[in-house]
């Protein structure tokens, strides 16, 4: 693997900022409410909507370090590893082109992909994680069929703090991490640094597969730098203004599939490649304004990606398969502003205006083909919410109409035509009593075509035949979700929430579909995408999470999921990557005041997943459990020390891609 560590060393690495008990008041100035993506300041409102969050005191123990790892403890997020190495996120069955990623509000799906690899986000210098399910307020924007995720950055609150972190893991994987933070008077910044360096994962003991021997699972390691940074200056209560960075910079090797066949071809299922660099930058300048009849918020900002993959022949990784697997590289950017507006008018109603342009921009270039070639498209939106509350009822009607508009592309003649869209919603939550909310929600969503749907068309036939076409006619897919829950508080210190939902996806768009046209150059077996399915998810989620004594803290969730989908001339109702069961236990006891003991359980079963010839595979179910013990002999420092899959056990969450075996750690934490 290439080691460049161009901006980052191996002695320098980027901490969340670690806060003890604090007042209300130092409380609520700790929270970034500029990375939120909802405006109000209504306590009701903000106490009583049903959205899930995973905070930093939730995420920090253990090993895990990124935002992948951090929202698996909620009960329906789950991710499959694809060839590529990327964690695909996937939500109550839909996939990640159907869930908006934001960074402090700010969209960072890659432009031509149209989804991000969260796997590659550390978790340092982050607050918090929210999770809007599918249906959610206007605010969550485009796009966001299936839901939404945001992550929030951490903000100081005092005039210096520190954090200062190294740990290390079997497959000799290093990290080291620090923090600084500032806030005197109304200025304050944020800075943290993370480098991570890794030969890669333990396989389980014994493990023997067509491609994989066991032991240090062949090119898994890697290495990533992040940086992630804001200024900001509060000039009255509600009203400030900040500019932040985030910056992520790494190599990354993409470990073979250990069960499919090597047919040396082209559209062979065994992939011997890298990212010799994945880079990502997102640039932001944020301002909100809050006056006591109105709120304005507004987010510009630019959303850079680059990456160079290279496809090889054989294990060696020395010579690639062909021209147009050398150096292939992407250059994206992203350029949008969000304007969100909350209007007073009256003691009892609340209207809330969003306003949205992105403009993507895609170029890709190789070996065979070094002339850039690039794709360009816009999204254009528009959202209002009436919020009415009624005694102890709240009532949110609203819509948004939505457009997406192609600009040009290289790769193909044919644009796709400007597609409109306008989707209803609405949310009733009822206020029984100061512990129990009920909440139901019903809205429309739906989903544009990505560019590579659109305008991506390739050859694996070693012959020159084309196998896949580009469907320039594709239209946007839609989504009728239904929600109802409950939020319980029980004894003042924990939280129960369940959930029941159904979502329906119409004209969803398959990848696979066989290639009708005329096309002379058309191999056999070509393929195209079109919309020609139908899915139905549906099921019903449960988490906990608090202190059940003064000296316990547990976390646990379940889900279980029920995903069909329909194709006319398809027997198989199956939907593959969305487990049936899935349930996450995490315990915590505290000895006196250094010690503190955990552990964790993870589960999942009836996880079906799709092999190179479009069959279907249902993957064994699977029980993990991890241990930790953290001591504290200083008051600034902690020293934890863990073993992950203590049984050692076999899983895998795709089919030929094997999952850790038992993973030992230890890490140093250091903060003022």
């Amino acid at each position: 693997m290439i080691r460049q560590g161009k901006i980052l060393t191996a002695a320098v690495v980027g901490a969340a900022f670690m806060f003890g008990a604090a007042s209300a008041k130092a409380e609520d100035e700790r929270i970034y409410k500029l990375g939120e993506i909802e405006i109000t300041d209504s306590v009701s409102w903000v106490n009583s909507k049903p959205m899930q969050e995973v905070s930093s005191e939730e995420f920090e123990a253990g090993s895990a370090t990124s935002v992948s790892e951090a929202l698996e403890q909620l009960p329906s997020v789950n991710f499959t590893p694809n060839s590529k190495g990327e964690k695909r996120l996937n939500i109550r069955g839909f996939s990640d082109r159907y869930i908006q990623v934001y960074f402090d509000g700010i969209p960072v799906a890659l432009p031509y992909e149209a989804y991000i690899d969260l796997g590659n986000y550390n978790t340092f210098g982050i607050d918090k994680i929210e999770l809007e399910t599918a249906g959610g307020s206007v605010l969550f924007g485009p796009n966001a069929a299936g839901g939404a995720v945001n992550i929030v950055t951490a903000k100081p609150n005092k005039p210096f703090e520190s954090a200062i972190e190294f740990m290390y893991k079997s497959g000799d994987t290093y990290q080291t991490r620090i923090g600084l933070g500032s806030k005197i008077g109304k200025a304050y910044g944020m800075l943290s640094v993370a480098y991570e360096d890794s030969d890669g994962f333990e396989l389980p003991s014994g493990y023997d597969e067509r491609n994989e021997n066991g032991g240090l699972r062949d090119n898994s390691g890697y290495w990533r730098g992040t940086i992630t940074g804001k200024v900001g200056y509060e000039f009255a209560k509600g009203s400030e203004v900040a500019f932040g960075i985030n910056h992520i910079n790494s190599s990354l090797e993409l470990p073979p599939n250990t069960k499919e066949i090597d047919n040396g071809k082209n559209n062979s299922p065994v992939r011997y490649w890298n990212y010799e660099e994945w880079d990502k930058d997102t640039y932001y300048l944020l301002g909100s304004v809050r006056k006591d009849k109105y709120a304005v918020t507004a987010r510009l900002y630019r959303d850079e990606y680059y990456n160079v993959m290279n496809r090889y022949k054989d294990n060696t990784y020395t010579e690639c398969l062909s021209p147009s697997w050398c150096n292939s590289a992407y250059d994206d950017y992203s350029n949008g502003v969000i304007v969100n507006t909350e209007i007073k008018t009256g003691a009892i109603n609340t209207v809330i205006l969003s306003g949205q342009y992105k403009k993507d921009v895609h170029k890709t270039r190789n070996d065979k083909t070094p002339e850039w070639e690039k794709d360009v498209a816009e999204t254009y939106f528009a959202g209002i919410e009436d919020r009415l509350t009624l005694g102890k009822f709240i009532i949110s009607l609203g819509g948004s109409y939505e457009v997406n508009n192609a600009i040009s592309s290289d790769s193909e003649e044919e644009l796709n035509d400007d597609i409109k869209v306008f989707n209803p919603q609405a949310t009733v939550i009822y206020n029984m009593s100061p512990n129990t909310i009920l909440h139901a929600k019903a809205a429309r969503k739906t989903r544009f075509p990505s560019m590579k749907e659109l305008y991506s068309s390739y050859s694996y036939n070693n012959g020159g035949q084309t196998t896949y076409f580009a469907n320039s006619d594709l239209k946007e897919e839609k989504a009728m979700n239904y929600e109802i829950g409950i939020k319980q508080t029980l004894f003042d210190t924990v939280l129960v929430q369940a959930n029941v939902f159904y979502s329906k996806i119409d004209d969803k768009i398959n990848t696979k579909a066989a290639y009708t046209g005329n096309d002379p150059n058309a191999s056999a077996d070509a393929q195209t995408s079109d919309n020609i399915d139908d899915v139905t998810m549906q099921g019903f989620e449960v988490m906990l999470g608090g202190d059940f004594t003064k000296n316990t803290t547990t976390i646990a969730s379940y889900a279980y999921i029920d995903a069909e989908k329909s194709i006319e001339g398809d027997d198989s109702d199956i939907v593959a990557d969305v487990p049936e069961h899935k349930f996450y236990l995490d315990h915590s006891y505290r000895i006196g005041k250094i010690f503190v003991l955990g552990g964790r359980i993870n589960m999942e079963k009836g996880r079906y997943s799709q092999k190179s010839d479009y069959s279907y595979k249902e993957l064994d179910t699977y029980w993990t459990a991890d241990l930790r013990a953290e001591v504290s002999p200083l008051k600034y420092t902690s020293i934890e020390v863990g073993v992950e899959n203590v049984a050692d056990e076999e899983y895998e969450l795709s089919y030929g891609l094997p999952q850790a075996g038992r993973t030992y750690y230890a890490k140093l934490k250091m903060k003022i």
